[in-house]
């Protein structure tokens, strides 16, 4: 299987020192963030906090895509990336419970448990592989965007019936309104 014509670098080509240091910085700052923090979240309640973290997490996604883009470059399989960019995941998510030394309580985790909430890591799965694909194909603003638009017209459903536990919102004219310019704003970022 061949990489798709729209990536620049064939498989034969080393990774460009830049790819290397980003990737460098990228796995250094995930090793950091692992490190024992003396906060806790209780003392962390501002708004302002909230919306930084939200940001910080909005960030790696087109990050986590490029370099999955450039790791697919070596496997050549979507599937194989998102669970190799899982694994590292995984690895960095048992560090860092060891390291706080949270609780690791899965007492009546299966008693009473609705089958479905098993399914979030297959939609994490889905979703990593897919932006494997999207990302050397659309480029990083036009799929952050089409993402977006997704994830807003799903998010107006599962506030509007509470879904998933989910607090209801009711859908108002003003949220539509909200929800129409975030996919204009799809369409003018993909236009221009």
């Amino acid at each position: 299987m061949r990489p798709p014509a729209c990536w620049p670098m064939k498989r034969s080509e080393k990774p460009t020192s830049e790819f290397r240091a980003s990737v460098k910085l990228f796995f250094t700052a995930t090793l950091s963030a692992t490190r024992r923090v003396d906060w806790t979240f209780s003392r962390m309640t501002s708004l302002w906090f909230y919306i930084l973290l939200a940001l910080a997490a909005g960030a790696c996604l087109p990050t986590q895509a490029g370099i999955n883009a450039q790791l697919n470059r070596w496997t050549l399989s979507p599937v194989w990336t998102a669970g190799i960019s899982f694994a590292v995941g995984t690895a960095a998510l048992i560090v860092y419970g060891l390291l706080t030394r949270g609780p690791l309580t899965l007492q009546g985790l299966s008693a009473g448990t609705p089958w479905w909430v098993w399914t979030g890591g297959f939609l994490g799965a889905f979703f990593v592989s897919a932006t494997v694909v999207l990302a050397p194909a659309l480029g990083a603003a036009a799929m952050v965007a089409l993402i977006i638009a997704g994830q807003m017209l799903v998010s107006l459903g599962l506030d509007h019936f509470g879904l998933l536990g989910y607090q209801p919102h009711p859908l108002t004219p003003w949220r539509l309104v909200g929800a129409a310019l975030i996919v204009a704003g799809v369409v003018l970022v993909r236009r221009f």
